[in-house]
C-alpha cells in the first residue's frame, strides 16, 4: 500500500470494528474477543506503519475476513454492521469508498491512473500520451456462409482500455424514460443495465486469489468507428481488429500532455461491453486480475446496434438476469419476440401471431405517454393525473412516490388492445395509436377531477406527482394510488369506454369533460378513510379485485350523481350499487335448474345456479356437505358448467356410488369481499 491508501484503510477499518464493538445485543463470547483482538492488531499495524500488502494479510485480514464469512447470516454483526456496508467486505473495498484513491495499473506504459468508484463504476483512464494500438487475432464463426460473430483471446485490461457500456445511468426521471420509449432515437446506444458496485468489488477480491479465474465469455460490439480497423485475411473476412487511442481528449484536471477516455458527460471508448462488463471492471481493479486473458465473442459493425442488444437479452441468464422492467425496456426498444406472452414484443404483423405483440407494446407506449400527458395553460392543473407517476425503470431512483410500476400497468392494461378490448387490431397495420393514448390520459385525468371535487376540507383525494414526493413520507397518499388499489382503474377502463360509446359518444377522442360525467357516480369516495387501508391496500389479488368490483358495480347505475358520503362510505348498507364501500354483501341467490328433481341419479347430475350478489367478487366457493359438515366435494366431482350471465354460475353435482346413504346434503356456496370473505348460501338436497 501507499502511504494515501494506508491512510484509508486504518481508517475504514477502525469504523467498521467500532460499528461491531457497538452491537451490544446477542453477540458471543468468542465474538467480543476477536472484535478486541482485531482492534488491537490494526493498532500496532497502524503503529507500526506496516503498509506491505502481504504482512498485512498475514497479522490481521486473512483472519478478520474468516471471522467475518463465519458469522451466521441471521446474526446482528451481520445483519446490523455487515450488510449494512455499500460494498462486501472484501480486500481492497475501501479503495472503492475512496474515489481519490487511483490504481495505477493499466493498459500499457502510457497509463497513469485509473478512477474509479461510486460516481464512475466504469472508471476513468488518464495516459501521459496515446498508448500503441491494440490488435486482437479474430476467428470466423459462420452459419452457412455467413458470419455470425468472431472469437478471441485479449487481457483484462485492453478490453478495458477501449470499451464503454451503453448503460441506462441510474437517478434517470420517469418523465426521461417515457421520452426514450416514445422518441427511439433518444439516446439510442444506452440501454443496458448499470453497474453493480457490490459485483465489482467482489469480483476484484476474487480475482486476486490465484487460484480463481473466469470461463465465461465477454461480449463485445464493435461499431463504425474511425478508431477500430479490421484486416482482412484475402477472402473478405476479417482476421484481425486493430485500435487505435484517438479516442482520447485532453485530460482537462491535469491538463496537456496528458490525455483521458472521458469528456465531462461521454465516456469515449469505441467498443461497446454486450455481456461482461462486471468482469472486466472488477477484473481491472485487481492487480492480478488486470493482465489474465479471457475469452471474447466480438460482434461485427453489420450487426448493429439491435442485434447486439437482442443478443444481450437472449444470453442475460447466463449471468446475473434482468430485472423485469430493464427487461421490459429492452424488449420494447429492440422489438424482441418471447414465447412468454406476458415479455413478447415484436413488431404487429397484421396476424394472429402478433395480436399480443402489439397489445404489449402499445399498453407499454401508454405508460409511457401517460407518463408525460400535461395540459395546456387553459385547462388546470398543469400536470396530467399520472404525470411521471407510472415507473419505467428501477434506474428511475429518484422518484419513489410512482404509483405503479410498468410491468404491472402493462399486465392489466394489454387487454386494452386485445380483441374484445376498445382498441382491438386493425385488419392492418395503419392505426392512429395517439388518439389511444390520449383517450386513456383523459380517463385518468377525469377520475381525478371526480376524486377530488366537493370536499369541504379542501384536501385534495387524488395528488400530482409533485404532491405526492411532498407527502407521501408523511402518511398522506390517497389509497387510489396505491400500487395496488390503482389497478382497479385499468381493469375498469373499457368498461367506462364501452358505456361512453353506446351512449352515442361518436367524437375520434372521448375527451376529459365526456369521461368525468360517466365517472360522477364513482364520487365521494374518501380515499384518505383510514378504514380503507385493511380492506383494498393489502396485497395480494383479493383486495384490489374487490374494490374493482365495487367500481364496476356501481358504474353500471349509470351516468348519476353520486350518493352521499355517508352512504358511500357505509359499513352497514349491503349490496346497493355505489353505495357500502366498507359493508359486507347479502347473501346470492341459489336456487335448482330442474324443476322435477333434486337429487343426483345415474346420468342425470344436479345443476345448481348461484347469483352473484352486488358488491361481491365474481367468483364464488362451492362445498358440498352431509350432515356432520364434512366435505364431500372431491366424491361429488364439482365442474363448474358455465357461467351463463355474467354474474350467476351453474355448478354441477353428479351421481356416485354411495350417494343414496346420506338422508340430506346441503350445498353452500361462498361469495364475499375483502370486507366479509365468507357470505354465504345454501340449499338442501333431500334423498327421495
Amino acid at each position: 500500500m501507499i502511504e494515501d491508501e494506508f491512510r484509508v484503510f486504518v481508517s475504514e477499518m477502525s469504523m467498521l470494528l467500532a460499528k461491531m464493538d457497538a452491537v451490544n445485543i446477542s453477540k458471543t463470547a468468542t465474538e467480543i474477543s476477536m472484535i478486541s483482538k482485531f482492534t488491537a492488531n490494526l493498532s500496532t499495524i497502524h503503529a507500526t506503519n506496516t503498509m506491505d500488502d502481504t504482512a498485512i494479510k498475514n497479522q490481521f485480514w486473512d483472519e478478520f475476513e474468516h471471522f467475518i464469512e463465519s458469522l451466521d447470516a441471521s446474526s446482528d454483526l451481520r445483519r446490523k454492521v455487515v450488510d449494512k456496508q455499500p460494498v462486501p467486505v472484501v480486500w481492497g473495498f475501501w479503495k472503492w469508498l475512496h474515489e481519490d484513491l487511483p490504481l495505477h495499473h493499466g493498459y500499457s506504459d502510457k497509463h497513469v491512473e485509473l478512477l474509479q468508484g461510486p460516481s464512475n463504476p466504469s472508471g476513468r483512464h488518464v495516459y501521459k500520451s496515446r498508448p500503441k494500438r491494440i490488435n486482437w487475432r479474430i476467428y470466423p464463426v459462420k452459419e452457412g456462409d455467413k458470419v455470425q460473430y468472431y472469437t478471441t483471446v485479449a487481457p483484462i485490461c485492453e478490453i478495458d482500455a477501449v470499451c464503454s457500456v451503453p448503460s441506462i445511468k441510474p437517478g434517470m426521471m420517469i418523465y426521461e424514460s417515457s421520452r426514450r420509449i416514445l422518441n427511439p432515437m433518444l439516446k439510442q446506444k444506452e440501454w443496458q443495465r448499470g453497474l453493480d458496485s457490490s459485483r465489482i468489488v467482489s469480483i476484484s477480491s476474487f480475482l486476486d486469489d490465484v487460484d480463481n479465474s473466469f470461463s465465461n465469455a465477454c461480449m463485445i460490439f464493435a461499431p463504425d468507428n474511425s478508431s477500430i480497423q479490421w484486416e482482412d485475411g484475402g477472402d473478405g473476412i476479417p482476421i484481425r481488429i486493430w485500435i487505435d487511442f484517438q479516442f482520447l481528449v485532453e485530460d482537462q484536471v491535469r491538463g496537456s500532455p496528458y490525455m483521458t477516455d472521458h469528456t465531462t458527460v461521454k465516456d469515449l471508448r469505441p467498443l461497446s461491453i454486450i455481456d461482461g462488463q462486471h468482469r472486466v471492471r472488477g477484473g481491472m481493479r485487481s492487480q492480478r486480475g488486470h493482465e489474465l486473458n479471457i475469452p471474447v465473442i466480438l460482434f461485427p459493425p453489420k450487426l448493429k446496434n439491435r442485434g447486439a442488444a437482442k443478443y444481450f437479452a437472449e444470453i442475460n441468464t447466463l449471468a446475473e438476469p434482468l430485472n423485469v422492467l430493464h427487461e421490459l425496456f429492452m424488449r420494447h426498444k429492440f422489438a424482441l419476440s418471447s414465447r412468454k406472452e406476458e415479455r413478447t414484443y415484436a413488431k404487429y404483423d397484421g396476424t394472429k401471431n402478433t395480436f399480443r405483440d402489439r397489445a404489449n407494446r402499445l399498453a407499454y407506449e401508454a405508460a409511457a405517454h401517460i407518463n408525460l400527458h400535461q395540459h395546456t395553460a387553459e385547462d388546470p392543473p398543469e400536470f396530467g393525473a399520472l404525470f411521471s407517476l407510472i415507473r419505467i425503470l428501477e434506474e428511475n431512483t429518484n422518484e419513489n412516490n410512482y404509483v405503479i410500476a410498468a410491468d404491472m400497468w402493462v399486465k392489466h392494461a394489454h387487454k386494452w388492445f386485445m380483441p374484445g378490448g376498445p382498441y382491438p387490431p386493425p385488419p392492418n397495420r395503419g392505426e392512429d395509436r395517439e388518439d389511444y393514448f390520449k383517450e386513456a390520459a383523459n380517463f385518468f385525468d377525469a377520475f381525478m377531477d371526480v376524486c377530488n371535487e366537493g370536499w369541504g376540507d379542501k384536501k385534495k383525494r387524488w395528488l400530482l406527482w409533485h404532491e405526492l414526493q411532498a407527502n407521501d413520507g408523511q402518511g398522506k397518499r390517497p389509497y387510489i394510488q396505491y400500487n395496488t388499489s390503482v389497478r382497479s382503474l385499468l381493469v375498469n377502463y373499457p368498461n367506462v369506454v364501452k358505456m361512453v360509446r353506446d351512449s352515442g359518444f361518436s367524437s375520434t377522442v372521448i375527451t376529459r369533460n365526456r369521461f368525468k360525467q360517466a365517472l360522477r357516480t364513482l364520487g365521494n369516495i374518501d380515499w384518505l378513510d383510514r378504514r380503507l387501508k385493511p380492506y383494498y391496500i393489502g396485497t395480494g389479488e383479493p383486495p384490489w379485485q374487490s374494490l374493482a368490483r365495487w367500481m364496476k358495480d356501481a358504474l353500471e347505475r349509470g351516468e348519476e350523481d353520486p350518493y352521499p358520503v355517508s352512504e358511500v362510505m357505509s359499513e352497514d348498507i349491503s349490496s346497493e350499487r355505489g353505495k357500502g364501500l366498507l359493508s359486507p354483501v347479502e347473501k346470492g341467490g341459489i336456487d335448482f335448474t330442474q324443476p322435477v328433481y333434486k337429487w343426483p341419479h345415474p346420468n342425470e347430475p344436479l345443476e345448481v345456479v348461484v347469483t352473484r350478489p352486488i358488491n361481491a367478487r365474481r367468483a364464488c366457493e362451492g362445498q358440498l356437505y352431509d350432515l356432520d359438515l364434512n366435505s364431500l366435494n372431491q366424491k361429488a366431482g364439482f365442474k363448474v358448467k358455465s357461467y351463463g350471465k355474467p354474474d350467476s354460475t351453474t355448478f354441477t353435482i353428479h351421481h356416485w356410488n354411495g350417494i343414496d346413504q346420506y338422508p340430506e346434503l346441503t350445498f353452500v356456496c361462498t361469495w364475499g369481499t375483502t370486507v366479509d370473505r365468507r357470505v354465504s348460501s345454501r340449499i338442501t338436497l333431500v334423498r327421495p
